[in-house]
């Protein structure tokens, strides 16, 4: 979590992707096979500067929806 206000302008607030970037490097994380959901559009713009997959949780797309979908389970 960035701990800094948008006035700021820090590089880790969102649609930054630095904490990504940390965690894809900290842990080896293969980015092209990594999905990003979130339920604001920063966090799929964040995913999406990370070279992640990013998917936007709504009311009709929620988490149940992108995980049948990302795994390929008929839905």
């Amino acid at each position: 979590m960035c701990p800094h206000s948008p006035e700021e302008a820090c590089n880790c607030r969102k649609p930054s992707p630095k904490f990504i970037l940390d965690a894809i490097e900290k842990y080896n994380i293969n980015p092209s096979k990594s999905y990003m959901l979130g339920d604001k559009q920063s966090d799929v713009e964040s995913g999406i500067n990370a070279g992640i997959n990013a998917f936007l949780i709504d009311k009709e797309h929620n988490i149940e929806y992108w995980t049948k979908k990302i795994l390929n389970i008929e839905i």
